[in-house]
């Protein structure tokens, strides 16, 4: 890491340092986190201090560039600091120091706009690459995507999206190999998000129930994403579904409570209407004609977001459905990518 690389604002490139508060009760262990600082000459450590009241005061005093911030402090903890520093000192990076493996703080670390977030665990490893990230202007994530709770892999997961940590991509495609559905969702919510296209393979598998191709998942990942009883569970935790109009919410209601997988496979057939590759718009038509009527509606939807008139003759018939959403959905896209062709 060298000084001319990091871009902290303007007091950095006036110092000539990166300028250090660190927060940690445990005397031992923020004497370690020093010592491992120390070793980078265009770090510097401008303050020292035990608990949460006094990290406030001393970064509206310091005004630090990157601030070390253990969460489980007295008097006041990280997260509360946090949210005060935030309001004194908003040029100043936060870097979360923490043993928690809960992720609703690891979610609401990175609400709070924090740069970073590393286990005690793994500090003698991560600290300075998390600091050279951070210097650089990315995101950094640790122990959040290797812990064994897969809440804290799922927090994990949807902040680097929510960051925009495009650094993060090669991490969130590791994490399409977890076994838990719901981290391997999260990962492909915000590769998508950060526009890496390993997240259609997954959307492809879980609407079709086949790999796109021989790269991404593997067939026990596969089995995993159809299990209805596990994505039904991801789906409601996670809020997520497809609701074509506010007047089907009774009526989806109903679909979700009799089929389970049915609104992750339309929230699939969504994602893919934003996929180019040609067998995602082959996946769509078929979709179209699905059993269920919530994956039907969405495909149709997707196919007009993915403005291709020459599927205009494959809608058309659908608009011979015998529900009336479909009816009418069929014969919006066609409207839309009529007037495309034109």
């Amino acid at each position: 890491m060298t000084a001319a690389r990091c871009a902290v604002g303007n007091r950095r490139a006036k110092s000539g340092s990166l300028r250090v508060l660190v927060v940690e009760d445990n005397e031992p262990f923020r004497l370690f986190v020093c010592s491992t600082l120390s070793k980078a000459t265009e770090l510097r450590i401008i303050g020292e201090v035990s608990d949460g009241l006094e990290a406030v005061r001393k970064a509206d005093e310091l005004q630090p560039d990157l601030i070390l911030l253990d969460v489980g402090l007295p008097t006041l903890n990280g997260i509360e600091a946090a949210r005060r520093i935030r309001k004194l000192s908003p040029e100043s990076k936060i870097l979360f120091v923490t043993a928690e493996s809960d992720a609703e703080v690891v979610q609401e670390a990175f609400s709070l706009g924090g740069s970073g977030y590393i286990g005690k665990s793994n500090i003698g490893v991560e600290l300075l690459a998390a600091v050279q990230a951070v210097c650089q202007g990315m995101r950094f994530i640790g122990a959040g995507l290797t812990t064994q709770v897969p809440e804290v892999r799922v927090a994990g997961a949807n902040a680097l999206g929510k960051m925009g940590s495009k650094g993060s991509i090669e991490k969130l495609r590791m994490l399409l190999k977890d076994k838990e559905s719901s981290v391997v969702m999260a990962a492909t919510e915000s590769l998508k998000t950060l526009g890496d296209t390993h997240a259609y393979e997954v959307y492809f598998a879980i609407l079709t129930g086949e790999r796109k191709s021989g790269e991404g998942l593997l067939q026990d990942q596969l089995k995993m994403l159809h299990d209805p009883k596990k994505m039904a569970e991801f789906g409601f935790s996670e809020g997520i579904g497809y609701v074509p109009y506010a007047g089907l919410a009774l009526g989806a209601y109903k679909v979700i409570h009799k089929d389970d997988i049915s609104p992750v496979r339309a929230l699939a057939a969504v994602a893919l209407a934003s996929d180019p590759d040609p067998r995602s718009g082959e996946a769509l038509v078929t979709a179209a004609s699905d059993k269920s009527l919530i994956v039907r509606t969405a495909a149709l939807d997707a196919i007009g977001h993915r403005n291709d008139t020459s599927l205009i003759p494959v809608v058309v018939p659908m608009m011979n459905d015998e529900k009336d959403v479909v009816r009418y959905t069929a014969a919006a896209v066609v409207v839309r990518l009529s007037k495309i062709a034109k």
